[in-house]
């Protein structure tokens, strides 16, 4: 798998969810940090690459018994704000339009996480492609295809009631 920088703090937070979630379903924060050289202290201070999350996630499959598809929806549905709160900082951030441009083109490329993501517009309809990679596993596919998925209708839930709150 080919080594991409990151955003800053986007592989703590993601990690961080993955051990939120093992948490929840009871297990311990060293069975899914096992073999990926990730130790809670390090979260603090590092971003683990996306290998090692990749390591991370395998744990939470091999140690669930859910499908990853549902798992990766379920945590998901509870990384959106991290998700999409991290990608709003990285944007706040950019100093110039350029800067948040390339920024969003990366994000969209696959460069700070697995998929690429490809929105069309069409008409009055947006039409979202998930593209996996071919280096990922059937089960590590499904599972990154469900949180990305998750994260997007949190999102979107979010953004509608917000919007619905506002309107008279």
């Amino acid at each position: 798998m080919q080594q991409v920088k990151r955003f800053p703090g986007w592989g703590s937070a993601q990690v961080a969810v993955l051990l939120d979630f093992a948490q929840k379903e009871g297990l311990l924060i060293q069975s899914a940090l096992f073999g990926s050289d990730i130790t809670e202290q390090s979260l603090k201070y590092e971003d683990p690459s996306l290998v090692q999350e990749l390591v991370v996630i395998n744990n939470l499959i091999s140690l669930c018994d859910y499908h990853p598809f549902q798992m990766g929806l379920k945590v998901g549905r509870m990384a959106n704000a991290h998700t999409f709160g991290l990608m709003g900082q990285a944007l706040i951030a950019a100093p110039t339009i350029r800067d948040i441009t390339s920024l969003v083109k990366q994000h969209f490329a696959g460069d700070h996480h697995f998929l690429k993501i490809q929105p069309k517009f069409k008409g009055n309809k947006i039409l979202t492609t998930f593209e996996v990679p071919a280096h990922l596993s059937k089960k590590e596919a499904q599972f990154i295809l469900g949180r990305d998925m998750g994260a997007a209708i949190s999102f979107q839930e979010g953004a509608h009631s917000r919007f619905m709150s506002i309107v008279p």
